[in-house]
């Protein structure tokens, strides 16, 4: 005999079978019929977001710290509206993440009634699937096959219920759990070989490191030593190749270092290991590249690729490093120290600078010797990620950012999905004013699941980054100014811990309280607007 179910209901226990744990979402009147069948069971958590975008970014931060699919859920018109830029995150990002939005009633669809948009014309640039369900009886095959595109493609999914459809019974039996697989199979042994090859000829090898490399540690230390190669890592990668790593020069891009960039135009070979960005603003565009990538979609197809390894970075390093024969060159090895040396001069003296208002290099440079070393660290987008970049050493703390999309308002729904997920864990975001103000609500979250998330304020009174790529490029600055109210009496008003500092001798001591005080807390500092030394670079690149 079969079983019925609502189209609700069964949205739920199919879910459940494909293991998910959390939904995300913003009430409406188009998914009120789902969310009242969500508060009758205690298979999935329901976490309840201020704004839309947050939902997005929270079922996109869980795909990126789980690599199970994130799911959230808005209401019909401008709910699905405000969830966009959430999307935006994990489609840029390659993250699986399925979004239902909840549609006008089946026989208003098509006219001007109140919150219709046609939905899969609204979401098209941003979904690799989306499918309005026009019938009870398609739920189970449409969200299996939502489900299964948005893991195998790693991308958003999107499926558009109308309001009445969800109270509606269907008979079609549940899709058992499926095991979806994450992984490409391990590449060819004979381009191996051919890589390792190409590797081995170079006399000036250099090593770029992206978030692909996790896990990957100690494979490239041993890969580093054997071809005498520099490691230049991206945002992505801080976390996963420490900067105390003797062959580490530093980041690419505005909050790198500028001996990256020097030892990278100077190179003859170039190894990239899970970059999804190749920074040709900071780098030679004639460098001949060996690329280790686990998504056949993101090997940068250009003339100077000489071979793509496809699979997971971990099982590829070791036959590649043990296929591998050549001495390292010693004057190559010696000006790769001598460039590292200088990079770690260079922070030192920028980690004490001790002028107000407080230099963002400074707030890094403390929170770097405070933080635990198995801390996740959530960053909004703008001037603080660059400064983060350059001068917070990291040793295995996670990081997680909008890394494509580079959306404001990233840092603190992203940090409450981290504090869900692992409790137990130090959970630190960093976020910069304009960021801050335009999801601040989401402090009503952090309250109401009782997260225990430290947020960094830098209040700076400006859109510090597109200030200081005007001035750089000769432009007036405009349209940059903030006012700010004072954001610790606003968390105080959220029942939140707020601490409110303006001068440098106060940090030490205002981070060790923040770290230190059960519940959450947030730390407004008083910063400056100084561009990173390589800014300058970036500004003059995208004139």
């Amino acid at each position: 005999m079969q079983t019925t179910r609502s189209v609700a209901q069964t949205i739920i226990d199919q879910l459940h079978n494909y293991g998910v744990e959390y939904i995300f979402g913003v009430s409406g009147d188009a998914i009120l019929d789902l969310l009242s069948e969500l508060s009758k069971q205690s298979q999935l958590k329901f976490i309840s977001t201020r704004h839309e975008s947050a939902a997005g970014f929270m079922a996109s931060s869980y795909a990126k710290m789980t690599g199970k699919l994130g799911v959230c859920i808005s209401t019909s018109g401008p709910g699905m509206a405000n969830l966009l830029n959430g999307l935006g995150d994990a489609y840029s990002d390659h993250t699986p993440v399925l979004a239902i939005t909840g549609q006008v009633p089946t026989n208003k669809i098509g006219t001007h009634s109140k919150q219709y948009v046609d939905q899969q014309r609204f979401i098209e640039p941003l979904a690799v699937y989306s499918s309005l369900v026009a019938d009870q009886e398609a739920i189970v095959p449409l969200l299996n096959r939502a489900v299964t595109t948005a893991i195998k493609q790693k991308g958003v999914a999107h499926l558009s219920i109308p309001k009445d459809l969800f109270a509606k019974t269907q008979s079609q039996d549940l899709v058992p759990g499926n095991p979806f697989i994450y992984r490409q199979p391990l590449t060819d042994l004979n381009n191996i070989t051919k890589s390792a090859q190409f590797l081995s000829q170079c006399k000036k090898p250099m090593i770029y490191a992206g978030k692909g490399a996790y896990g990957c540690r100690e494979e490239i230390r041993q890969l580093a030593e054997k071809l005498g190669a520099g490691v230049v890592c991206s945002l992505g990668a801080k976390g996963i190749i420490p900067e105390k790593f003797e062959w580490m020069v530093g980041g690419i891009g505005e909050g790198g270092s500028m001996q990256a960039s020097r030892l990278l135009n100077d190179c003859d070979g170039l190894l990239i290991i899970g970059a999804m960005w190749y920074p040709k603003t900071f780098m030679s565009t004639d460098i001949p590249f060996v690329q280790i990538e686990l998504e056949p979609d993101h090997i940068h197809v250009d003339k100077n690729l000489y071979s793509a390894l496809l699979g997971d970075a971990q099982e590829i390093l070791g036959p590649l490093t043990d296929s591998i024969q050549k001495d390292a060159n010693s004057a190559w090895v010696q000006k790769i120290q001598e460039a590292r040396n200088e990079w770690l001069k260079e922070l030192a003296l920028e980690k004490e600078d001790h002028s107000v208002p407080i230099s963002p290099a400074r707030v890094m440079a403390v929170l770097e010797q405070a933080a635990d070393p198995h801390a996740i660290i959530t960053l909004d987008t703008g001037d603080h990620t660059v400064w983060f970049n350059r001068a917070f050493a990291t040793d295995r703390q996670d990081i997680l950012f909008s890394g494509t999309w580079r959306t404001l308002g990233f840092g603190v729904p992203a940090a409450n999905a981290a504090q869900l997920l692992f409790p137990d864990r130090q959970v630190i975001a960093i976020v910069g004013d304009g960021g801050f103000a335009m999801n601040l609500s989401e402090l009503s979250t952090t309250v109401m699941n009782q997260l225990p998330v430290k947020i960094i304020v830098l209040n700076n009174s400006s859109y510090a980054m597109e200030k200081n790529k005007m001035a750089l490029t000769g432009l007036n600055p405009f349209g940059d100014k903030l006012y700010n109210p004072q954001f610790s009496k606003i968390a105080e008003a959220f029942g939140i811990q707020g601490i409110r500092i303006e001068q440098p001798d106060q940090l030490q001591a205002a981070i060790h309280t923040m770290l230190n005080t059960p519940g959450p807390v947030l730390l407004e500092v008083i910063s400056s607007t100084q561009p990173s030394p390589l800014s300058k670079i970036k500004a003059m690149a995208s004139v």
